[in-house]
């Protein structure tokens, strides 16, 4: 299992993921404040709340400080509109999850006496795969 924390919004939980995403245009808004980014890939957070998916900026972590901060307007965030096709797992979570894995293997120590070598490897493998994959929005 990986070590997913909490997230929030207005205080309340919901699922909320490190992604990338290309920028695009928001015409409901003349002044879009990333309106000058439209087309590049930039680091968010997708959040669904409800029965809305939204996406905070996070190219300075503020978007993930957000929603594990418990999602109140005490912490900022800007709201990116976002090509819908141009979603990607972002590699920095991986990372941390595959890091939080090893540290619990270390901290785990070596298997006890008698257990079979195979097995013992084995699920590790699968908990090295799980940490691997994505998250499942409904885990």
């Amino acid at each position: 299992m990986t070590d997913q924390p909490e997230t929030r919004w207005n205080g309340e939980p919901c699922q909320a993921r490190r992604v990338t995403a290309i920028v695009a245009d928001d015409g409901r808004f003349p002044q879009y404040w990333a309106r000058h980014l439209v087309g590049t890939r930039r680091k968010a957070v997708e959040v669904t709340y409800g029965d809305s998916t939204f996406y905070l900026d996070d190219e300075d972590g503020s978007g993930w400080d957000k929603v594990t901060h418990g999602g109140s307007p005490h912490w900022g965030h800007s709201s990116l509109t976002i090509e819908p096709d141009s979603i990607r797992p972002c590699v920095e979570a991986t990372v941390e999850r595959v890091r939080a894995l090893r540290d619990r293997w270390v901290k785990a120590g070596p298997p006890p006496l008698g257990t079979p070598l195979a097995r013992w490897w084995d699920a590790r493998l699968i908990e090295l795969n799980t940490a691997l994959d994505e998250p499942k929005k409904d885990a």
